[in-house]
């Protein structure tokens, strides 16, 4: 054998050595000290809920519709405002309007169109949750959502009972300001 077959042989030799020395290690560790994963808590979100209750506000959505009386004065038009246009939301009775909606300030002037700038009538509870991530569950809505440090646990009215919903708080704070 001339010298470069023996460092070749050589190396070889070092490199399985090395690997099999450092798989055997491996399984040793692993066999003494197994890596387990810690499992998710799961919580009924009404049990989350009234853990952080203290800390819930009520929000109003951060969207602003425009609404403006349309000739007759009978209907009303809604528009959303994208980018530097409105763009038509809905055409609706002003019995329809007090229901979903409601002025962002009282005694408002109209702009140079008209309109008239309103909110979403609806008001939301929520808080941001500070825990450890929890896997809540809300058997009314069917909702199962992962809440984790910074999200947010919005509580609903819906018909004779709450439902619950987890938004992220970039989501959250995007579309929501505390009332």
């Amino acid at each position: 054998m001339d010298k470069q077959q023996l460092r070749k042989l050589g190396r070889q030799l070092r490199e399985s050595t090395t690997n099999e020395s450092l798989q055997a290690l491996g399984r040793q560790l692993r066999a003494k000290s197994p890596l387990k994963e810690e499992a998710i808590a799961v919580k009924p979100a009404s049990e989350v809920w009234a853990d952080n209750k203290d800390d819930a506000k009520t929000y109003i959505a951060n969207t602003v519709y425009f609404v403006r009386k349309l000739d007759g004065g009978t209907k009303y038009e809604i528009t959303i405002e994208d980018g530097t246009e409105r763009k038509s939301f809905a055409t609706m009775t002003r019995v329809e309007l007090d229901k979903a909606f409601t002025p962002v300030r009282a005694k408002q002037v109209p702009d140079a169109e008209g309109y008239v700038q309103y909110r979403n009538l609806d008001e939301i509870e929520a808080f941001k949750y500070t825990d450890d991530t929890v896997k809540v569950e809300d058997a009314d809505s069917g909702m199962k959502s992962l809440l984790g440090k910074g999200d947010y646990l919005l509580k609903k009215p819906q018909g004779d009972y709450f439902v619950y919903e987890v938004k992220k708080a970039k989501d959250f704070e995007t579309n929501y300001s505390a009332k």
